[in-house]
């Protein structure tokens, strides 16, 4: 946001009244350029053009307790017959490709090998990164997943000792409100084995087994976001196509907002308007959002009374129900008709601007 601070001298004179003059605003272009200048939520600009909804989506339930802990114990060892286990729910397994994360201190000697829902899979060990704590990511076949409950387990039985094994952080219960989180549920999806995987026990981790916490084990899927929205910045009516500092008074006679849209099937996009008598987006001087329609294309139009207001936005909320699918805002402009029934004072001359971003 930018707030300006001019400062004029102004000669006491009473300008005359002129004829009407019909003033027009034009504003907008490819969605880019609203993505560039206004706000978005979980969207990104589509390599084929447009913008369209975000297409990673990160199925975990332990972050705001991951990493390092003061408290205690904050990491597990996968080595030998050491084991780990880590379940997942899915209300949808459809993905384009899907990755196993882990968060990590030390990564072992040798592969980590990892099933889901019985189907085999491999992380490698990194070189160049031996000994310190940063994610790591294997793909695995996206048909391993099932709608409903997906279990992770992994091991590395080549690793004789802890030193050989991969080294990876627990999240604690007892960080979680810390974090945002709520601590209830923190070790039901999470197990760990000391047998080779005949039995296992569920969390508490630690020395004496009285830690609560969820394994930093995540699964990545590459596809849509269910939903996102895109806001355009606020839109002055008034200014016309004029770069001047000073806007004189003006009554909106008309305005028309054009929308484009690609919407495949099992995807929407909807329309809706705000209107403001405050250049600031977060002021309480503006209405609520009003739905004004959905679909491929918007023309919607409104003005005079109905409008009133200097300032608008609009937002375009995308969803999709096919993870596999998403819409995507192609364009969208603003026409409005203006008249200025009376020329600014002639005799106003501006001293000094300060507008810095």
């Amino acid at each position: 946001n930018r707030t300006a601070h001019v400062m004029l001298t102004l000669a006491l004179a009473i300008p005359a009244t002129v004829q009407a003059e019909t003033v027009k605003t034009t504003w907008g272009g490819p969605a880019e350029l609203i993505y560039d200048t206004g706000f978005m939520h979980m969207l990104k600009k589509n390599p084929g053009g447009g913008v369209g909804l975000f297409d990673m989506e990160l199925i975990q339930n332990d972050a705001p307790g991951a990493g390092a802990s003061e408290k205690g114990v904050s990491t597990d060892t996968i080595f030998g017959r050491n084991r780990a286990r880590k379940v997942l729910m899915l209300d949808d397994p459809r993905a384009n490709k899907a990755w196993l994360v882990l968060f990590t201190i030390h990564q072992g000697k040798y592969p980590l090998q990892f099933t889901v829902n019985g189907q085999p899979a491999r992380m490698n060990n990194w070189d160049g990164s031996k000994n310190h704590e940063i994610y790591r990511w294997a793909e695995f076949p996206v048909s391993a997943l099932k709608k409903g409950r997906n279990v992770i387990d992994m091991f590395c039985p080549e690793a004789s000792t802890p030193q050989d094994g991969w080294e990876i952080y627990i999240s604690r219960a007892d960080e979680f409100e810390q974090g945002g989180g709520n601590p209830a549920d923190v070790g039901k999806t999470s197990f760990k084995s000391i047998d080779g995987g005949e039995s296992w026990k569920e969390s508490p981790f630690g020395p004496l087994g009285q830690t609560r916490a969820e394994y930093t084990v995540r699964v990545s899927l590459d596809r849509y976001v269910p939903a996102g929205w895109l806001a355009s910045q606020v839109i002055d009516l008034w200014r016309g196509n004029s770069d001047d500092t000073i806007i004189p008074q003006r009554e909106i006679q008309k305005m028309k907002l054009s929308i484009r849209a690609d919407v495949p099937e099992g995807t929407k996009a909807e329309y809706y308007v705000r209107k403001g008598s405050d250049p600031g987006p977060f002021s309480q001087a503006w209405t609520e959002y009003q739905f004004v329609g959905s679909g491929p294309s918007l023309d919607y139009e409104t003005g005079g009374a109905d409008l009133n207001r200097r300032y608008i936005q609009f937002r375009v909320v995308l969803s999709t129900t096919n993870p596999q699918r998403s819409p995507v805002v192609k364009s969208a402009t603003v026409d409005a008709e203006l008249v200025q029934r009376v020329i600014p004072y002639k005799n106003i001359h501006m001293v000094s601007a300060d507008n810095a971003p």
